[in-house]
């Protein structure tokens, strides 16, 4: 694995301040609660969504809590990916700096790329104040390590944050690693590529970034995957056509957020800082989005631009990213928050809500 540091020296000008409502029907928007999927089946559903602009196909199959994504073609190519980690990162500071990880272990590429999206699964035993979420956590694992063992063409696991409740991590060596993550998913022999949620920035969020500084590199599983609060990966899927995903910390843009319960402010920055670093963070978002030249462009967050979950769309996204989306044709937008698996289509964009990890919708 490649992988090129970048970082961003202009700040974004303007922002749209384009609010669309969420249409008067949802009958485009597919919400299942997280109860459909607690049976250990391997079932493809009816959930195929068309690019608009490259005429491919992204195929969704719901599997156990997460979904499992194929983008450009379901007959995908092999090679020996290995996880790998970002080169280090010098006296930068993860929150406010980008890097873009090129994997290219297989030289001819595919038709396309499948992966697994799960969020919102950071309960194993430490979630006692919620029954079910420990049972419904290993259900999720172990129909994921099922699916890997029998489909060989799934490449990777994407998360959509909340990795670690309740409050999440402190350090490296934190009990959590191996109780929510080594214990439960150590037998998939994936890299995952992690986005931090709300309750991440709870703990020391920093704890979870897996690249090296000045202060040395840290004790982290070694398919973890969290290079800088912001990164992009680019994936080659045919000898001319590639996917670029861009992982991105909707707590810097949305803070605690205004669908998060009233008084749960734990993580938030004092006002000028938080703006700040919104801005920093809008503007390294949009470059990453202008500047590339994939033929598939994913966003991965925590927070939703839309649902039709517990939470709900949040206000700061549909203002700050939801124009970012559209403006550079982003093919799909995925996230996590509410506990639900949802599929929405909206203004040429792919909504795709993945949270349904460990706790009910």
């Amino acid at each position: 694995m490649h992988s090129v540091m970048q970082e961003d020296t202009e700040l974004a000008e303007s922002f749209m301040d384009d609010r669309s409502p969420l249409p008067s029907s949802r009958a485009s928007l597919r919400e299942v609660s997280y109860d459909s999927f607690t049976t250990p089946s391997y079932e493809e559903k009816n959930l195929q969504w068309r690019s608009r602009a490259r005429r491919s196909t992204i195929v969704g199959a719901i599997l156990a809590g997460s979904i499992l994504v194929a983008v450009g073609g379901s007959l995908l190519f092999g090679g020996d990916q290995k996880p790998g980690k970002a080169p280090q990162g010098g006296g930068l500071q993860p929150k406010l700096a980008g890097a873009k990880i090129h994997l290219d272990d297989s030289p001819g590429g595919g038709p396309g790329i499948k992966f697994m999206a799960i969020g919102d699964w950071g309960c194993s035993t430490n979630c006692p104040e919620i029954a079910s979420a420990d049972t419904s956590q290993l259900a999720v694992s172990q129909q994921m390590r099922r699916a890997a063992e029998t489909d060989a063409g799934i490449q990777m696991v994407v998360t959509t944050g909340d990795n670690f409740y309740m409050k999440g991590v402190m350090s490296d060596h934190d009990p959590l690693w191996k109780e929510v993550f080594t214990e439960r998913f150590g037998e998939i022999d994936l890299p995952w590529y992690a986005v931090l949620g709300n309750h991440d920035h709870l703990g020391v969020p920093e704890a979870q970034v897996s690249s090296c500084t000045d202060l040395g590199c840290p004790d982290l599983p070694a398919n973890w995957n969290l290079p800088f609060f912001n990164y992009s990966l680019v994936r080659r899927v045919g000898p001319r056509s590639t996917v670029q995903m861009v992982l991105i910390d909707t707590w810097q843009l949305a803070g605690s957020s205004s669908n998060v319960p009233a008084g749960d402010t734990t993580g938030d920055l004092p006002a000028g800082e938080s703006k700040r670093r919104q801005a920093e963070h809008v503007r390294w978002i949009d470059e990453t989005l202008k500047h590339s030249k994939a033929d598939w462009l994913i966003v991965v967050g925590h927070y939703p631009v839309y649902s039709g979950g517990e939470h709900g769309e949040t206000p700061e996204l549909q203002s700050l990213l939801k124009p970012l989306l559209e403006k550079h044709n982003v093919d799909m937008y995925l996230c996590g928050h509410d506990h639900t698996l949802q599929h929405l289509q909206w203004k040429g964009v792919d909504y795709v809500v993945s949270g349904g990890g460990a706790l009910p919708g």
